[in-house]
């Protein structure tokens, strides 16, 4: 059984980790030196896929 204390520290780890994945994709307001390859991007976007598809 999930107490409130567990539940909100297991939302505090997945908030971080969106906001660490989040890091990782380009920002309009950071405009890159060079364009990131679409590798990269689309391996960025699966684990940000992943990690919303665990919220439910």
């Amino acid at each position: 059984m999930n107490t409130p204390v567990r539940e909100s520290l297991a939302l505090q780890s997945l908030a971080a980790r969106l906001e660490g994945q989040q890091a990782r994709l380009p920002s309009s307001t950071r405009l890159p030196n060079r364009l990131t390859d679409a590798a990269s991007m689309n391996q960025n976007i699966t684990k940000l896929g992943l990690l919303i598809a665990e919220m439910g």
